[in-house]
């Protein structure tokens, strides 16, 4: 019988990380959804160990994760993560439960949920006008008639794209996967739905129809489609 979640990573830690500065638990162990086949992902940060690296276990009947990361680097994933506008590392400090403290957890938890709160910079028009062109591109191909297997991968990609548009021009955290949705969801609940009942629709039938017309209606508050006249000369 497996160790309760925030008892086995307590456990681990203290076992296998003893000289360790802080630790968190992060993820669906931490907020008491775990399931079956969930795994722990801890968050270390210490002085001892070469970081960052990203380490796995098996320990007390769980699939355990670790990612290590010393003071200098995880304000230098904080700051990659802000930049690109997709916040994986903030929100597992932000979201985790203390294992172990220096004294200095609180004020890393808060640091990450500032940067949340603050939301990634701006996407400017240049960086719109290119998401607009790569948008159009996999319509154009949509539209030709891929074959299924192809249009499969090209609604993936247009998805991703999509929702990238839409939550980075509104200076808002985007997704990956899974948490596209909960991303988007986060800005309009409304938009999220039906973004999900899209893509679900095709899936289901792989009629591209739908999921063309709705990513026609996202482009629009951004000047529709581009393709002639697009540049990125200068950049």
């Amino acid at each position: 019988m497996r160790l309760a979640g925030l008892e086995a990573a307590k456990r681990f830690v203290s076992e296998n990380f003893p000289d360790c500065r802080v630790a968190f638990l992060s993820g669906s162990a931490a907020r008491g959804e775990d399931r079956l086949h969930s795994d722990l992902d801890i968050l270390i940060i210490s002085e001892a160990e070469p970081a960052p690296y990203i380490a796995a276990f098996s320990d007390s009947g769980w699939l355990i994760e670790v990612l290590m990361h010393n003071r200098e680097s995880y304000k230098k994933y904080f700051e990659q993560d802000r930049l690109r506008g997709r916040p994986s590392l903030p929100h597992m400090f932000a979201t985790g439960v203390i294992l172990a403290d220096d004294g200095t957890a609180a004020a890393i938890q808060q640091e990450a949920r500032d940067l949340l709160a603050a939301g990634p910079p701006p996407w400017s028009q240049r960086e719109i006008d290119f998401a607009r062109f790569v948008i159009t591109n996999h319509l154009l191909d949509l539209e030709d008639g891929l074959p299924p297997v192809a249009a499969m991968f090209a609604v993936n990609e247009l998805a991703y794209a999509l929702h990238e548009l839409v939550l980075r021009a509104n200076r808002r955290w985007i997704g990956k996967g899974k948490r596209i949705i909960p991303a988007l969801r986060a800005f309009d609940p409304g938009l999220a739905q039906e973004f999900a009942d899209t893509m679900e629709k095709y899936f289901a039938g792989g009629d591209a129809a739908e999921v063309i017309r709705f990513a026609d209606r996202i482009l629009e508050p951004f000047g529709g489609r581009l393709f002639a006249g697009y540049s990125s000369k200068g950049t």
